[in-house]
């Protein structure tokens, strides 16, 4: 399995509330191996945890194929959007 592009956060904030909340979108590539889409989800899951420090909804997933000159595809960019859960303020 190859992976390439697999920062840990690839993603951007593309619509932000006061409280914080927003919509995000992450990234990364994987080859066409078997398992390789499966484990590039694992890579997304792990930096949406990160990024939210809480709960996600993932809203689209989208796959979407690197090619060469001749047409031919090489890899593909898998990409989440997602948005953060609120988490219930504790108690003082």
């Amino acid at each position: 399995m190859f992976l390439v592009g697999c920062s840990p956060f690839s993603g951007a904030k593309t619509d932000q509330a006061e409280d914080g909340q927003g919509t995000y979108s992450i990234s990364t590539t994987y080859d066409g191996s078997v398992g390789a889409k499966a484990y590039a989800s694992g890579w997304l899951d792990n930096d949406a945890k990160n990024l939210c420090r809480a709960p996600y909804k993932l809203i689209s997933e989208k796959s979407i194929p690197n090619m060469n000159h001749l047409g031919e595809v090489t890899s593909s960019r898998l990409v989440w959007n997602f948005t953060c859960e609120r988490v219930a303020e504790e108690s003082p």
